[in-house]
């Protein structure tokens, strides 16, 4: 009897344990505020519900056995924007990872798609990938035998440069992996990826002294760029995985300030009228007010001629001065000189001779400037010498370009306006006659993605 009551009790301990790991089973799974050891989250690529366990590793690709790629089939991407803006480039993965499914896979080889020799400090310029349709900007680069040279662009002309890249103006949507071969020179190269027109994710490319394959995990982009910081980088095989070709990417304006500029107005007497202007101007509610200024004297290629102890003074190379000169006096600076009076200039100022042209068309990159065009209207070219390899013969891709008529937007009047280019008119930067240069903006190519800035005129306090 006792032996079977004591059977009876065991059995009725048993069953209370399975019940409590029922119920610990019920609450740690299916209470919402239960600590538990599966979460739920929502896939940014898919938009689907799928379980992870928190101590799961990434899977690891299943070893080919064929020497056909296996195809695994996903669902299609979607072309949504992202969660975040930050988390565009998702990070490096191996290039058996790639899942293609039913993306579209763009592959070209760089050097015979971006092929150009024209500009040996870099080229300029769109191509279409055939297959795709879509279309891409190249900008400061150079084709080699199989690859694409990036240029880094060690300018002296004392403005910053912008560096060199590649990029779809194409939008191509629902961007899941790019991968690449490339081949740096010592430092860093950055790959940009972005959408809805911003490129604001960047992963840096490690330095690697021979061809080296890259593949990145990306979070529905739909824009990339890759390009040079710092040093010259070589690229050879391009693969983009994506979903679908989009629309041109969309040009953006921005806002700036400036300084109406000083045009000297009385009698001008060389080596004589001078004229001080501003170079540093702080800027206040509605005003500004003058921090540094440089001072300007006024030179014809005769007076130099006859006192060529002032020829380092009268020779302007830089742009800020050949723009500060020519807006005060409304003259070129005694070293420059139409094509046919080079070889005059030249036995004066040798090798700080630059050639000035005159044009008045009003189609090319002047319709990207509000420039006015009144009866008789034209501008000017003067070169700069960007990269020391200047030569009358070998003009180079500097250049200021300089409106004796003004512009048209509110604010400018008849004053004297000048841009800069140090890319042959693929961009442009307007002076600000304050000593600085707007936001750099699309001319004659489709590379930075920006207008001709909104600019507002400030007065002096």
């Amino acid at each position: 009897m006792k032996k079977k009551l004591l059977s009876i009790v065991f059995l009725f301990l048993i069953a209370i344990v399975l019940q409590g790991c029922d119920a610990l089973y019920y609450f740690t799974t299916r209470d919402p505020n239960a600590t538990t050891t599966s979460v739920t989250k929502v896939n940014p690529i898919t938009d689907s519900t799928t379980t992870k366990n928190d101590n799961t590793t990434k899977p690891i690709a299943p070893t080919e056995t064929t020497t056909t790629k296996q195809v695994v089939p996903t669902v299609k991407p979607t072309t949504t924007k992202p969660v975040q803006n930050n988390d565009v480039i998702i990070g490096e993965i191996q290039s058996s990872e790639i899942v293609e499914g039913n993306l579209t896979v763009m592959s070209v080889n760089c050097g015979t798609l971006f092929s150009n020799k024209q500009y040996a400090t870099g080229n300029y310029g769109s191509v279409t990938e055939s297959s795709s349709s879509v279309k891409f900007t190249y900008y400061r680069t150079c084709s080699l035998t199989s690859s694409l040279k990036l240029i880094h662009a060690n300018y002296q002309a004392g403005i910053d440069p912008l560096g060199s890249s590649i990029l779809n103006s194409h939008k191509m949507e629902g961007i899941q992996y790019i991968e690449f071969e490339y081949q740096t020179y010592g430092t860093e190269a950055h790959i940009m990826m972005g959408y809805d027109d911003h490129r604001e994710d960047e992963f840096v490319l490690a330095p690697s002294s021979s061809f080296t394959t890259i593949t990145l995990e990306v979070n529905n982009a739909n824009l990339f760029i890759i390009e040079e910081v710092d040093s010259d980088v070589q690229l050879r095989n391009l693969s983009v995985y994506y979903d679908a070709k989009g629309n041109y990417a969309t040009k953006k304006s921005s806002t700036d300030q400036r300084i109406n500029a000083i045009q000297y107005e009385g009698t001008l007497v060389p080596g004589e009228t001078k004229v001080e202007v501003p170079i540093k101007v702080q800027y206040g509610n509605d005003s500004y007010t003058v921090v540094e200024t440089k001072e300007y004297t006024y030179y014809t290629f005769e007076y130099v001629q006859s006192h060529p102890s002032v020829k380092s003074d009268a020779a302007m190379i830089y742009p800020i001065d050949v723009i500060n000169y020519y807006t005060i006096f409304g003259e070129f600076p005694a070293n420059y000189a139409f094509e046919s009076d080079v070889s005059t200039v030249s036995s004066v100022f040798g090798d700080d001779t630059r050639v000035v042209q005159e044009f008045s068309r009003t189609n090319g990159y002047v319709q990207y400037v509000p420039c006015a065009k009144p009866s008789g209207f034209c501008y000017y070219e003067l070169d700069i010498d960007v990269d020391g390899s200047y030569r009358t013969g070998k003009r180079g891709v500097g250049r200021v370009v300089v409106f004796g008529y003004g512009f048209t937007t509110n604010g400018y009047g008849s004053d004297r306006v000048a841009v800069y280019t140090d890319d042959h008119y693929a961009t442009f930067q307007e002076y600000l006659n304050d000593g600085t240069f707007s936001i750099r903006f699309d001319a004659e190519q489709y590379v930075t993605y920006k207008e001709h800035p909104s600019i507002e005129t400030i007065q002096k306090a």
